[in-house]
């Protein structure tokens, strides 16, 4: 296996839900929104592989592939939420969400107020920071790049508790636009105790749009 491949491959094949409640709790997120009939979930290693254990009990028919092509996988997401599905839109790593800034910061950003309100896709973005160990992938593969996103109109979370993980997919299954879900990888093994401030929490929480499931229907597909 060449360096390149044991980076991408890092201690998926042996991450199970069973081991951390943090794992645990984005298992379960990730099964309840695999209920709604409109999620699709879709990035790199999503179909081809499990996401670090996170979407295996995911029906593959909900699960796309998708090529390196960060940009190309926001503007697809962009477009699904517009057609009333809900993406889950993920990005292995935050070192790679950089890639998508122009979707991101130029269009899903910014198209409520370019629509004067009329279009406020639903995406629920998610990604990590990369873990430090058993292996250190490397300073381009676990960068904390949260401080780039301040730009953003819509809610960018950071999950650090079992607690915190249910509370943010909560929100953002209830809010009428777009979230953006940090998950730390170190805590999938239970190997690290973090804890985010939980004022930062509400904070980001009181940005969301609450509406129901009929009015985002309503709002995003015509």
């Amino acid at each position: 296996m060449s360096i390149k491949d044991s980076i991408r491959t890092q201690g998926q094949a042996n991450i199970s839900c069973s081991d951390s409640l943090y794992h645990a709790a984005v298992c379960d997120e990730m099964s309840r929104l695999a209920l709604l009939p409109n999620t699709i979930f879709l990035g790199q290693q999503v179909a081809s592989e499990t996401f670090y254990g996170t979407l295996k009990d995911i029906p593959m028919e909900k699960r796309w592939e998708m090529p390196v092509a960060e940009d190309l996988q926001m503007g697809l997401s962009i477009g699904l939420a517009l057609e009333g599905y809900l993406p889950i839109s993920i990005y292995q790593r935050m070192d790679f969400l950089p890639r998508a800034m122009d979707q991101l910061v130029n269009h899903l950003n910014l198209l409520p107020e370019m629509s004067r309100g009329l279009y406020k896709p639903k995406i629920i973005i998610r990604t990590t920071i990369g873990s430090k160990s058993p292996m250190d992938a490397g300073p381009q593969h676990s960068q904390d790049l949260t401080a780039m996103l301040s730009v953003l109109k819509f809610p960018v979370m950071t999950v650090t508790t079992p607690e915190e993980v249910h509370i943010a997919y909560s929100m953002a299954t209830l809010t009428g636009g777009p979230v953006l879900i940090i998950e730390l990888q170190d805590l999938y093994r239970g190997s690290k105790n973090v804890h985010t401030s939980l004022k930062k929490l509400i904070e980001e929480i009181k940005k969301c749009d609450l509406v129901c499931a009929n009015c985002h229907r309503i709002r995003t597909n015509k």
